[in-house]
């Protein structure tokens, strides 16, 4: 399985690196990045489309991601309007829709808009399990780091989270998490809900791969992190998904 395109394989990139991207500090700064760079050469591919350009190579944009495009510009537009009736400067209004617009609720939008580019599922099935793959090579990891006593986080990269704005959290380096006395993973996560948040997704994605090795793989990595956030919603919701 290898990329045919530009945005497969910056996609197949991003997702089969993603661990890598996190141990720099670099995952949320390089996520929207990601997100408007492919949005950008999807409007470039729809300006450049004619008659002529072949059937499997043309890009139309179903109504329901239009309505992911307008909710997102209304709650762009809504940020903009609070923020002004609270007196804030334009610096501020600017750096605000920086960071919590164009970073954060501008991509449930260009995700969805991005899928309307020549990227074959398959592909992002075979990516999500090489990542499956390689978080479950790091469970046995944290759990050896949890029993020695080190602190989290293990480190911040301070650097990035000036540069990337947001809580310092999303830069921190933290395979767990200690809360009451119980480890909880985070693997690559901020915390540990999300963690399982992300294997459930994965799990969907995993139990599609063609291949029955990378499904399983793909398949019981995903359960394993959700188990091990120790998030009762993620534990009911991997019972619930093969129903």
């Amino acid at each position: 399985m290898k990329p045919q395109n530009f945005e497969e394989t910056v996609i197949w990139y991003y997702i089969i690196g993603s661990l890598g991207l996190y141990f720099v500090g670099a995952l949320f700064v390089t996520g929207p990045a990601l997100a408007w760079l492919l949005a950008l050469y999807l409007i470039k591919r729809l300006w450049q489309q004619t008659d002529a350009t072949p059937e499997n190579q043309r890009i139309s944009i179903p109504p329901g991601v239009w309505v992911w495009i307008g909710a997102m510009l209304v709650i762009g537009l809504a940020l903009v309007i609070g923020h002004i009736n609270f007196g804030y400067d334009d610096v501020k209004i600017i750096k605000s829709f920086i960071n919590f617009f164009l970073r954060t609720w501008a991509l449930l939008a260009l995700f969805p808009l991005i899928g309307c580019l020549n990227i074959r599922p398959q592909l992002l099935y075979r990516a999500i399990c090489i990542l499956c793959l390689q978080c479950l090579i790091l469970v046995p990891i944290a759990y050896l780091l949890s029993t020695t006593g080190i602190e989290t986080p293990l480190y911040n990269v301070s650097l990035l989270a000036k540069i990337g704005g947001n809580s310092e959290r999303f830069y921190n380096v933290s395979l767990f998490s200690r809360q009451q006395g119980e480890v909880r993973l985070l693997i690559f996560a901020p915390w540990a809900p999300a963690l399982a948040f992300a294997g459930n997704i994965y799990f969907c994605l995993a139990s599609q791969d063609s291949d029955k090795k990378w499904r399983w793989i793909g398949m019981v990595s995903s359960a394993i992190m959700i188990w091990g956030s120790a998030s009762r919603l993620g534990l009911l919701c991997l019972i619930s998904l093969p129903f």
